[in-house]
């Protein structure tokens, strides 16, 4: 097993680094992850397990996971095994891709980065939520849309203390023209002028709450005052949303447009296919995704994702004992 750009994607790196699974290991991690495809247990016992495992995953996978760790971005891992994977549903609802190996091995790989974690607001607080097109969201900018770009993010820019560190997004089925689009935070700041940094690192900007959180009951009150550039000079902490992030103050609002255009202009495009894992710091890189077009034929793109928070002492106060699942409508 090495750690080699992929072919197909050696322009991606540094912001994306590529880890090819090889013939040899792809058994170990599929059995590995077993288990927790065919488990019943309750979602906090399945992140706990996942927890576990991690520990055994092969020392070539920890060393790839620890790099991603400390250079952030994001890591593609391709070549995990994929067989036996059902027709697409039409619904996340009734998707069972919680009893996948795909999703299984998604939730080990994050697992040696962070505890996973659900949201009561979003999705019902299921722990691994099924990434797939509908009809009633094709035009919306949520996970379930395809017939627009979902705009540049990072995931629940919204939240504070509770937004997760870390996603995992495992392709049980994929679609040539959905590509995932990803823009570190050391590229951004690389190509912002020194004026517009300055303001970026002001808590000058609001955001509004995301549509699948608000379905789910979340006051979809603007949060904020926030930075978009936080933390200190070595390791800043992006939050962002280009669709719902905004600012008062003209000076500080003409800084969200050259965000936008370092994104539109240095992002990379990642086109997951079956068997791949896509892991992204959601604290230093933007991520979004392209338009396209499923054909509802129970062969659309379908994906498992799983998020995760380092520190769960943070969030333990807004879970009940033994649970996994943040409460907080609020956050």
């Amino acid at each position: 097993m090495t750690l080699q750009p992929h072919p197909a994607q050696r322009s991606l790196t540094p912001m994306v680094a590529t880890f090819t699974v090889d013939d040899s290991a792809r058994p170990h991690i599929a059995q590995l992850a077993r288990p927790l495809a065919e488990s019943t247990d309750s979602d906090w016992a399945y992140a706990r397990d996942a927890r576990r495992t991690a520990w055994f995953l092969h020392h070539t996978f920890k060393a790839a996971l620890d790099t991603f760790q400390t250079d952030g971005g994001g890591l593609l891992i391709r070549g995990l095994d994929v067989t036996g994977v059902p027709p697409t549903p039409d619904s996340p609802g009734v998707a069972p891709t919680r009893n996948t190996v795909m999703a299984a091995q998604t939730a080990v790989l994050l697992a040696h980065l962070a505890h996973p974690v659900a949201y009561r607001a979003e999705g019902g607080g299921a722990l691994i939520q099924s990434v797939l097109p509908t009809r009633a969201d094709q035009w919306k900018q949520t996970s379930t849309g395809s017939g627009e770009d979902l705009e540049s993010h990072t995931e629940q820019a919204f939240g504070t203390d509770s937004r997760p560190n870390y996603l995992g997004l495992g392709c049980l089925r994929g679609d040539p023209n959905a590509a995932t689009y990803l823009l570190s935070v050391h590229v951004l700041i690389r190509h912002l002028p020194a004026q517009v940094l300055a303001l970026l690192r002001q808590r000058k900007f609001h955001t509004g709450v995301d549509e699948s959180f608000v379905r789910g009951g979340a006051d979809d009150t603007a949060r904020g005052p926030f930075a978009v550039i936080a933390g200190t000079e070595d390791n800043p902490v992006l939050t962002y949303d280009a669709d719902m992030m905004s600012s008062e103050s003209p000076r500080h609002a003409e800084a969200l447009k050259h965000v936008q255009s370092v994104w539109k202009e240095h992002r990379v495009a990642v086109t997951l296919m079956p068997g791949d894992v896509l892991l992204i710091s959601n604290d230093t890189a933007i991520h979004g995704r392209s338009a396209f077009f499923p054909r509802w034929d129970e062969g659309d793109r379908w994906l498992a994702r799983v998020q995760g928070i380092t520190d769960l002492d943070v969030v333990r106060r807004l879970c009940q004992p033994q649970s996994i699942i943040i409460e907080s409508r609020d956050t």
